[in-house]
Protein backbone atom coordinates (compact mmCIF):
# COMPACT_ATOMS: atom_id res chain seq x y z
CA UNK A 1 0.00 0.00 0.00
CA UNK A 2 1.28 3.50 -1.54
CA UNK A 3 0.25 6.60 0.42
CA UNK A 4 -0.12 8.47 -3.06
CA UNK A 5 -2.95 8.95 -5.33
CA UNK A 6 -3.09 12.47 -7.72
CA UNK A 7 -1.05 11.47 -10.67
CA UNK A 8 0.90 14.60 -11.79
CA UNK A 9 0.27 14.88 -15.41
CA UNK A 10 2.21 17.27 -17.85
CA UNK A 11 0.72 20.62 -18.99
CA UNK A 12 -1.79 21.06 -22.32
CA UNK A 13 -0.04 22.44 -25.16
CA UNK A 14 -3.28 22.58 -26.72
CA UNK A 15 -4.98 26.11 -28.88
CA UNK A 16 -7.97 24.68 -28.10
CA UNK A 17 -10.85 27.88 -29.88
CA UNK A 18 -14.59 27.65 -29.10
CA UNK A 19 -15.36 31.14 -28.40
CA UNK A 20 -16.83 31.48 -32.08
CA UNK A 21 -20.15 28.73 -30.96
CA UNK A 22 -23.08 30.26 -30.18
CA UNK A 23 -26.02 28.93 -28.40
CA UNK A 24 -29.58 27.95 -29.47
CA UNK A 25 -32.59 29.78 -27.84
CA UNK A 26 -33.49 26.92 -25.67
CA UNK A 27 -30.40 27.20 -24.19
CA UNK A 28 -30.61 30.71 -23.47
CA UNK A 29 -33.73 30.60 -21.79
CA UNK A 30 -31.81 28.04 -19.23
CA UNK A 31 -29.08 30.61 -18.60
CA UNK A 32 -29.01 31.93 -15.49
CA UNK A 33 -26.30 34.96 -14.60
CA UNK A 34 -23.55 34.39 -12.24
CA UNK A 35 -24.35 36.74 -9.42
CA UNK A 36 -22.09 39.74 -8.74
CA UNK A 37 -21.17 39.39 -12.41
CA UNK A 38 -22.82 41.07 -15.21
CA UNK A 39 -21.26 39.59 -18.12
CA UNK A 40 -20.99 35.95 -17.69
CA UNK A 41 -23.68 33.24 -17.16
CA UNK A 42 -24.21 29.48 -17.05
CA UNK A 43 -26.20 26.88 -17.40
CA UNK A 44 -25.65 22.53 -15.87
CA UNK A 45 -27.01 19.83 -18.09
CA UNK A 46 -25.89 16.92 -20.41
CA UNK A 47 -22.61 16.32 -21.78
CA UNK A 48 -22.03 12.62 -22.63
CA UNK A 49 -18.13 11.23 -22.81
CA UNK A 50 -17.44 7.92 -23.60
CA UNK A 51 -13.74 9.23 -23.60
CA UNK A 52 -13.79 10.88 -20.15
CA UNK A 53 -17.09 9.19 -18.96
CA UNK A 54 -18.78 12.24 -17.99
CA UNK A 55 -22.83 12.55 -18.23
CA UNK A 56 -23.00 16.27 -17.37
CA UNK A 57 -21.42 19.50 -17.36
CA UNK A 58 -21.19 23.26 -15.94
CA UNK A 59 -20.97 25.52 -18.96
CA UNK A 60 -20.27 29.05 -18.81
CA UNK A 61 -20.63 31.64 -21.67
CA UNK A 62 -19.68 35.35 -22.29
CA UNK A 63 -22.69 37.63 -22.53
CA UNK A 64 -20.86 41.01 -23.61
CA UNK A 65 -22.89 40.83 -26.32
CA UNK A 66 -26.44 39.93 -25.25
CA UNK A 67 -27.42 39.34 -28.91
CA UNK A 68 -25.12 36.34 -29.36
CA UNK A 69 -23.35 35.24 -26.36
CA UNK A 70 -20.88 32.20 -27.06
CA UNK A 71 -19.63 29.25 -25.16
CA UNK A 72 -16.13 30.18 -23.19
CA UNK A 73 -15.69 26.96 -21.26
CA UNK A 74 -16.80 24.05 -19.34
CA UNK A 75 -16.61 21.42 -16.32
CA UNK A 76 -17.57 18.33 -17.40
CA UNK A 77 -18.53 15.54 -14.59
CA UNK A 78 -19.05 12.06 -14.26
CA UNK A 79 -20.80 10.71 -11.36
CA UNK A 80 -19.39 9.35 -7.96
CA UNK A 81 -19.99 7.36 -4.95
CA UNK A 82 -18.08 9.52 -3.00
CA UNK A 83 -19.40 10.00 0.28
CA UNK A 84 -21.14 13.54 0.14
CA UNK A 85 -24.88 13.96 -1.56
CA UNK A 86 -24.14 15.26 -5.37
CA UNK A 87 -20.63 14.27 -5.66
CA UNK A 88 -19.12 14.29 -9.16
CA UNK A 89 -15.78 13.14 -10.27
CA UNK A 90 -14.17 15.85 -12.39
CA UNK A 91 -13.94 14.62 -16.30
CA UNK A 92 -12.20 17.28 -18.05
CA UNK A 93 -12.15 21.20 -18.07
CA UNK A 94 -11.77 23.29 -20.51
CA UNK A 95 -11.65 26.89 -20.95
CA UNK A 96 -11.41 28.56 -24.96
CA UNK A 97 -7.65 30.12 -25.42
CA UNK A 98 -8.56 33.56 -25.84
CA UNK A 99 -10.30 33.64 -22.14
CA UNK A 100 -6.98 31.50 -20.28
CA UNK A 101 -5.56 33.54 -17.47
CA UNK A 102 -8.80 35.19 -16.18
CA UNK A 103 -9.82 32.83 -13.24
CA UNK A 104 -13.26 31.24 -15.79
CA UNK A 105 -11.77 27.95 -14.62
CA UNK A 106 -12.00 28.24 -11.04
CA UNK A 107 -15.22 30.36 -11.60
CA UNK A 108 -16.74 27.20 -13.06
CA UNK A 109 -15.50 25.48 -9.70
CA UNK A 110 -17.11 27.93 -7.71
CA UNK A 111 -20.62 27.79 -9.86
CA UNK A 112 -21.03 24.03 -9.01
CA UNK A 113 -20.10 24.11 -5.65
CA UNK A 114 -21.68 27.29 -4.18
CA UNK A 115 -24.28 27.68 -6.95
CA UNK A 116 -25.23 24.22 -7.66
CA UNK A 117 -24.84 22.57 -4.48
CA UNK A 118 -22.25 19.78 -6.24
CA UNK A 119 -19.18 18.11 -3.92
CA UNK A 120 -16.42 17.72 -6.58
CA UNK A 121 -13.90 15.23 -6.10
CA UNK A 122 -10.36 15.66 -8.06
CA UNK A 123 -9.52 13.76 -11.24
CA UNK A 124 -6.87 10.78 -10.68
CA UNK A 125 -4.83 12.60 -12.94
CA UNK A 126 -3.70 16.92 -12.59
CA UNK A 127 -2.13 18.87 -14.82
CA UNK A 128 0.18 21.75 -13.16
CA UNK A 129 -2.73 24.19 -14.55
CA UNK A 130 -5.34 22.09 -12.60
CA UNK A 131 -2.66 21.95 -9.24
CA UNK A 132 -2.11 25.99 -9.50
CA UNK A 133 -6.30 25.79 -9.82
CA UNK A 134 -7.03 23.32 -6.46
CA UNK A 135 -4.45 25.45 -4.78
CA UNK A 136 -6.47 28.85 -5.44
CA UNK A 137 -9.78 26.96 -4.48
CA UNK A 138 -7.99 26.51 -1.16
CA UNK A 139 -7.77 30.33 -0.80
CA UNK A 140 -11.22 31.18 -1.40
CA UNK A 141 -13.40 32.13 1.36
CA UNK A 142 -16.04 29.64 1.99
CA UNK A 143 -14.32 26.80 0.27
CA UNK A 144 -13.76 23.77 1.96
CA UNK A 145 -10.57 21.70 0.14
CA UNK A 146 -9.88 19.06 1.98
CA UNK A 147 -7.60 15.53 1.26
CA UNK A 148 -9.15 12.27 1.77
CA UNK A 149 -7.87 8.93 2.65
CA UNK A 150 -9.33 5.09 2.70
CA UNK A 151 -8.85 2.74 5.29
CA UNK A 152 -10.28 -0.90 5.87
CA UNK A 153 -12.77 0.39 9.08
CA UNK A 154 -11.44 -3.10 10.43
CA UNK A 155 -7.80 -1.62 10.88
CA UNK A 156 -8.81 1.78 12.28
CA UNK A 157 -11.17 0.31 15.31
CA UNK A 158 -8.15 -1.95 16.07
CA UNK A 159 -5.10 0.18 15.82
CA UNK A 160 -2.68 -0.06 17.18
CA UNK A 161 -3.73 -3.81 16.63
CA UNK A 162 -2.94 -3.51 13.00
CA UNK A 163 -0.74 -6.32 11.14
CA UNK A 164 -0.25 -4.33 7.63
CA UNK A 165 2.96 -2.22 8.06
CA UNK A 166 1.70 0.33 5.49
CA UNK A 167 -2.14 0.64 7.24
CA UNK A 168 -0.67 1.18 10.34
CA UNK A 169 1.68 3.64 9.13
CA UNK A 170 -1.15 5.39 7.20
CA UNK A 171 -3.73 5.33 10.07
CA UNK A 172 -1.02 6.74 12.19
CA UNK A 173 -0.32 9.55 10.19
CA UNK A 174 -3.76 10.21 9.80
CA UNK A 175 -4.61 10.05 13.83
CA UNK A 176 -1.85 12.73 14.57
CA UNK A 177 -3.37 15.26 12.08
CA UNK A 178 -6.77 14.79 13.41
CA UNK A 179 -8.22 13.21 10.34
CA UNK A 180 -12.42 12.64 10.47
CA UNK A 181 -14.32 10.39 9.42
CA UNK A 182 -17.17 11.53 6.60
CA UNK A 183 -18.16 8.65 5.44
CA UNK A 184 -18.61 4.98 5.24
CA UNK A 185 -18.75 1.96 2.37
CA UNK A 186 -17.95 -1.31 1.83
CA UNK A 187 -16.25 -2.22 4.88
CA UNK A 188 -13.97 0.94 4.25
CA UNK A 189 -13.80 4.46 5.96
CA UNK A 190 -12.99 7.40 3.89
CA UNK A 191 -10.95 10.07 6.23
CA UNK A 192 -11.11 13.99 5.77
CA UNK A 193 -7.93 15.98 6.29
CA UNK A 194 -6.33 19.13 6.27
CA UNK A 195 -4.58 20.87 3.26
CA UNK A 196 -2.42 23.36 2.75
CA UNK A 197 -0.17 25.29 -0.06
CA UNK A 198 2.89 23.65 -0.95
CA UNK A 199 6.32 25.72 -0.40
CA UNK A 200 6.53 26.38 -4.56
CA UNK A 201 2.92 27.61 -4.42
CA UNK A 202 2.11 25.42 -7.41
CA UNK A 203 0.03 22.32 -5.66
CA UNK A 204 -1.41 21.11 -2.00
CA UNK A 205 -0.11 18.73 0.07
CA UNK A 206 -1.30 17.49 3.46
CA UNK A 207 -0.25 18.89 6.63
CA UNK A 208 1.86 15.62 7.15
CA UNK A 209 4.51 15.57 4.75
CA UNK A 210 4.43 11.39 4.86
CA UNK A 211 1.35 11.98 3.53
CA UNK A 212 1.23 12.19 0.06
CA UNK A 213 -1.48 13.67 -2.06
CA UNK A 214 0.36 13.40 -5.74
CA UNK A 215 2.64 10.71 -7.26
CA UNK A 216 4.52 10.49 -10.47
CA UNK A 217 2.59 6.95 -10.66
CA UNK A 218 -1.24 6.54 -12.07
CA UNK A 219 -3.02 5.04 -9.19
CA UNK A 220 -3.84 2.20 -11.28
CA UNK A 221 0.09 1.00 -10.64
CA UNK A 222 -0.28 0.72 -6.79
CA UNK A 223 -1.66 3.30 -4.24
CA UNK A 224 -4.22 3.95 -1.53
CA UNK A 225 -7.59 6.05 -2.52
CA UNK A 226 -5.94 9.12 -1.40
CA UNK A 227 -7.07 12.44 -3.20
CA UNK A 228 -8.50 16.08 -3.00
CA UNK A 229 -12.47 16.98 -3.06
CA UNK A 230 -13.52 20.14 -2.18
CA UNK A 231 -17.57 21.66 -1.60
CA UNK A 232 -19.13 24.86 -0.39
CA UNK A 233 -19.31 25.35 2.95
CA UNK A 234 -19.78 29.35 3.25
CA UNK A 235 -23.47 29.54 2.75
CA UNK A 236 -24.57 26.09 3.98
CA UNK A 237 -28.11 26.13 2.72
CA UNK A 238 -28.17 24.80 -0.89
CA UNK A 239 -31.78 25.61 -2.33
CA UNK A 240 -33.12 25.33 -5.39
CA UNK A 241 -35.12 28.87 -4.81
CA UNK A 242 -35.60 31.50 -2.42
CA UNK A 243 -38.47 29.58 0.13
CA UNK A 244 -37.89 30.55 3.37
CA UNK A 245 -37.35 27.53 6.19
CA UNK A 246 -40.09 25.91 8.04
CA UNK A 247 -39.47 26.99 11.77
CA UNK A 248 -39.58 23.10 12.49
CA UNK A 249 -38.89 19.96 10.82
CA UNK A 250 -40.40 16.59 11.51
CA UNK A 251 -38.88 13.30 11.22
CA UNK A 252 -40.80 10.14 11.41
CA UNK A 253 -38.93 6.77 12.36
CA UNK A 254 -39.60 3.00 14.38
CA UNK A 255 -39.72 3.25 17.56
CA UNK A 256 -36.64 0.73 17.71
CA UNK A 257 -34.41 3.46 16.35
CA UNK A 258 -34.87 5.90 19.04
CA UNK A 259 -32.32 4.43 21.46
CA UNK A 260 -29.85 4.77 19.14
CA UNK A 261 -30.67 8.09 17.99
CA UNK A 262 -30.13 9.55 21.24
CA UNK A 263 -27.07 8.14 21.71
CA UNK A 264 -25.65 9.30 18.09
CA UNK A 265 -28.07 11.94 16.73
CA UNK A 266 -30.24 11.77 13.70
CA UNK A 267 -27.95 10.87 10.92
CA UNK A 268 -27.80 11.31 7.10
CA UNK A 269 -28.58 7.38 5.53
CA UNK A 270 -29.25 5.80 2.08
CA UNK A 271 -32.81 5.09 2.32
CA UNK A 272 -33.45 1.12 2.33
CA UNK A 273 -36.78 1.28 0.32
CA UNK A 274 -34.31 2.14 -2.39
CA UNK A 275 -31.48 0.32 -1.77
CA UNK A 276 -32.20 -2.89 0.63
CA UNK A 277 -32.39 -6.12 -1.32
CA UNK A 278 -35.90 -6.00 -1.59
CA UNK A 279 -35.93 -2.93 -3.19
CA UNK A 280 -38.63 -2.35 -5.93
CA UNK A 281 -37.11 0.33 -7.67
CA UNK A 282 -34.61 -1.15 -10.50
CA UNK A 283 -31.81 1.28 -10.92
CA UNK A 284 -28.38 2.12 -9.90
CA UNK A 285 -27.87 2.89 -6.20
CA UNK A 286 -24.41 4.10 -6.47
CA UNK A 287 -25.58 7.45 -6.83
CA UNK A 288 -28.10 7.60 -3.53
CA UNK A 289 -26.76 9.15 -1.24
CA UNK A 290 -26.64 9.42 2.27
CA UNK A 291 -29.78 12.40 3.38
CA UNK A 292 -31.97 12.78 6.67
CA UNK A 293 -35.59 13.20 5.32
CA UNK A 294 -37.79 15.56 6.56
CA UNK A 295 -40.74 17.37 6.40
CA UNK A 296 -42.67 20.32 8.23
CA UNK A 297 -46.16 17.96 7.85
CA UNK A 298 -46.40 16.52 11.05
CA UNK A 299 -49.21 14.51 9.91
CA UNK A 300 -46.98 13.41 6.73
CA UNK A 301 -44.52 12.43 9.39
CA UNK A 302 -46.63 10.56 11.64
CA UNK A 303 -47.58 8.11 8.34
CA UNK A 304 -43.96 7.30 7.78
CA UNK A 305 -43.45 6.59 11.45
CA UNK A 306 -46.40 4.07 11.46
CA UNK A 307 -44.15 2.17 8.53
CA UNK A 308 -41.51 2.76 10.35
CA UNK A 309 -39.46 5.37 8.43
CA UNK A 310 -37.26 4.29 6.16
CA UNK A 311 -36.24 1.02 7.97
CA UNK A 312 -39.48 -1.08 7.40
CA UNK A 313 -43.16 -1.51 8.59
CA UNK A 314 -43.53 -0.65 12.36
CA UNK A 315 -46.39 -2.88 13.99
CA UNK A 316 -47.85 -0.25 16.22
CA UNK A 317 -46.92 3.13 15.16
CA UNK A 318 -43.49 4.39 15.17
CA UNK A 319 -42.45 7.81 16.85
CA UNK A 320 -41.85 11.53 15.09
CA UNK A 321 -39.00 13.46 16.32
CA UNK A 322 -38.88 17.10 15.62
CA UNK A 323 -36.45 19.85 15.33
CA UNK A 324 -35.44 23.34 14.55
CA UNK A 325 -33.49 23.89 11.61
CA UNK A 326 -30.25 25.99 11.89
CA UNK A 327 -27.98 28.06 9.80
CA UNK A 328 -25.31 25.75 10.16
CA UNK A 329 -27.18 23.11 8.98
CA UNK A 330 -26.36 21.36 5.43
CA UNK A 331 -29.73 21.49 4.06
CA UNK A 332 -31.43 20.98 0.28
CA UNK A 333 -34.74 21.82 -0.41
CA UNK A 334 -36.72 19.46 -2.24
CA UNK A 335 -36.53 15.31 -2.40
CA UNK A 336 -39.01 12.53 -3.37
CA UNK A 337 -41.81 14.31 -1.95
CA UNK A 338 -43.16 17.77 -2.32
CA UNK A 339 -42.05 19.65 1.07
CA UNK A 340 -39.10 17.34 1.67
CA UNK A 341 -35.85 19.07 3.19
CA UNK A 342 -33.02 16.86 3.06
CA UNK A 343 -30.04 17.35 5.38
CA UNK A 344 -26.86 16.16 5.36
CA UNK A 345 -25.31 16.91 8.69
CA UNK A 346 -26.37 15.12 11.92
CA UNK A 347 -28.56 16.52 14.00
CA UNK A 348 -27.75 16.12 17.79
CA UNK A 349 -29.81 14.67 20.16
CA UNK A 350 -30.00 17.85 22.22
CA UNK A 351 -31.73 19.36 19.38
CA UNK A 352 -34.52 17.04 19.24
CA UNK A 353 -37.87 16.48 20.87
CA UNK A 354 -40.71 14.08 20.30
CA UNK A 355 -43.74 15.47 18.60
CA UNK A 356 -46.08 12.20 18.37
CA UNK A 357 -47.36 10.09 20.05
CA UNK A 358 -48.88 12.16 22.57
CA UNK A 359 -47.89 9.08 25.20
CA UNK A 360 -44.37 9.58 24.91
CA UNK A 361 -44.21 13.54 24.76
CA UNK A 362 -42.48 15.21 27.57
CA UNK A 363 -40.11 11.85 28.22
CA UNK A 364 -37.28 12.87 25.73
CA UNK A 365 -35.23 13.86 28.69
CA UNK A 366 -35.44 10.88 30.85
CA UNK A 367 -35.13 8.62 27.35
CA UNK A 368 -31.75 11.07 26.53
CA UNK A 369 -30.40 10.46 30.32
CA UNK A 370 -30.67 6.51 29.45
CA UNK A 371 -28.68 6.73 25.75
CA UNK A 372 -25.96 9.06 27.11
CA UNK A 373 -25.72 5.96 29.86
CA UNK A 374 -25.66 3.89 27.14
CA UNK A 375 -22.81 5.67 25.57
CA UNK A 376 -20.80 5.58 28.75
CA UNK A 377 -21.10 1.45 28.75
CA UNK A 378 -20.62 1.45 25.25
CA UNK A 379 -17.25 3.26 25.58
CA UNK A 380 -16.28 1.24 29.36
CA UNK A 381 -16.67 -2.13 27.19
CA UNK A 382 -14.36 -0.60 24.11
CA UNK A 383 -11.84 0.40 26.83
CA UNK A 384 -12.02 -2.84 28.09
CA UNK A 385 -11.76 -4.55 24.82
CA UNK A 386 -8.71 -2.68 23.96
CA UNK A 387 -6.86 -2.70 27.43
CA UNK A 388 -7.52 -7.49 27.14
CA UNK A 389 -5.91 -7.06 23.65
CA UNK A 390 -3.18 -5.01 24.64
CA UNK A 391 -2.48 -7.74 27.25
CA UNK A 392 -2.90 -10.34 25.08
CA UNK A 393 -0.55 -8.69 22.20
CA UNK A 394 2.14 -8.22 25.26
CA UNK A 395 2.04 -11.80 26.15
CA UNK A 396 2.79 -12.99 22.57
CA UNK A 397 -0.51 -14.36 21.99
CA UNK A 398 -2.52 -15.30 19.01
CA UNK A 399 -5.55 -14.73 20.13
CA UNK A 400 -7.51 -11.44 19.96
CA UNK A 401 -11.12 -10.31 21.14
CA UNK A 402 -13.41 -8.01 19.37
CA UNK A 403 -17.09 -6.57 20.93
CA UNK A 404 -20.23 -8.19 19.80
CA UNK A 405 -24.28 -7.67 20.37
CA UNK A 406 -25.27 -4.03 22.56
CA UNK A 407 -23.18 -2.03 25.22
CA UNK A 408 -25.73 -3.21 27.68
CA UNK A 409 -23.99 -7.05 26.96
CA UNK A 410 -20.20 -7.34 28.06
CA UNK A 411 -20.40 -9.86 25.33
CA UNK A 412 -16.83 -10.63 23.47
CA UNK A 413 -15.87 -13.18 20.77
CA UNK A 414 -12.63 -14.90 20.35
CA UNK A 415 -10.35 -14.71 17.14
CA UNK A 416 -7.30 -16.22 16.21
CA UNK A 417 -4.30 -15.08 13.73
CA UNK A 418 -4.90 -17.81 10.52
CA UNK A 419 -2.09 -20.36 9.87
CA UNK A 420 -1.63 -19.63 6.53
CA UNK A 421 -3.61 -16.41 5.59
CA UNK A 422 -1.41 -13.33 6.86
CA UNK A 423 -3.63 -10.26 8.34
CA UNK A 424 -6.54 -12.76 8.59
CA UNK A 425 -8.28 -13.12 12.36
CA UNK A 426 -10.27 -16.39 12.40
CA UNK A 427 -13.40 -16.31 14.54
CA UNK A 428 -13.21 -19.48 16.81
CA UNK A 429 -16.63 -19.23 17.99
CA UNK A 430 -16.99 -21.97 14.72
CA UNK A 431 -13.77 -23.90 16.98
CA UNK A 432 -14.77 -24.26 20.41
CA UNK A 433 -14.22 -21.52 22.12
CA UNK A 434 -17.57 -19.54 22.82
CA UNK A 435 -19.01 -15.97 23.18
CA UNK A 436 -18.26 -14.65 26.57
CA UNK A 437 -18.87 -11.81 28.99
CA UNK A 438 -15.64 -10.25 29.28
CA UNK A 439 -16.53 -9.32 32.93
CA UNK A 440 -17.38 -13.03 33.56
CA UNK A 441 -15.31 -15.61 35.67
CA UNK A 442 -15.16 -18.04 32.50
CA UNK A 443 -13.16 -15.31 30.61
CA UNK A 444 -10.73 -14.96 33.52
CA UNK A 445 -10.20 -18.47 33.03
CA UNK A 446 -9.70 -18.53 29.58
CA UNK A 447 -7.56 -15.77 29.61
CA UNK A 448 -5.07 -17.61 32.28
CA UNK A 449 -5.14 -20.58 29.33
CA UNK A 450 -4.32 -17.71 26.50
CA UNK A 451 -1.22 -16.96 28.15
CA UNK A 452 0.43 -20.42 27.50
CA UNK A 453 -0.82 -20.71 23.91
CA UNK A 454 1.53 -18.31 21.92
CA UNK A 455 1.89 -20.38 18.82
CA UNK A 456 -0.28 -22.14 16.30
CA UNK A 457 -1.35 -25.98 17.28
Amino acid sequence: MRIAEIQRQRGFTDTLGFSQQGIDTAEKKRMKMVPGNKRYGYTFGVHYSDYTGSSQAVFLYDLKNAKTPVSVGYLALRPTSFVFPKSYAVANVEVDIQYRGQGLGQMLYIIATKLLGLTIVADETQTPQARRLWVNLHQVPGMEVSGYATVFASDWAEYPDVYDLDADRLIKILKRINAEIIGRKRGQIILGFPVIGGPNGKELQSVNRGLQLYSAKHPDEGGTDNGLYARWTGNNIIREDDEDLPPIVYHGTATKNLTNILRQGLKPRRNRWLTGPSRQFQRDVSDIKPVLSTIPNLDVAIQFANQGGSTGWEAGGGVVLGFKPLPTDKIHIGGYLDGEIEFYNTIAPERLFIAWPDNMKGKLADKLASAQELNVKKADKAQLVRDTNKQLKSMGSIYRVKNIGTPNKMRVRVFRQHETVPNYLEPMNYHGIPDMDITSPEFQTWMAQAKTQHTHS
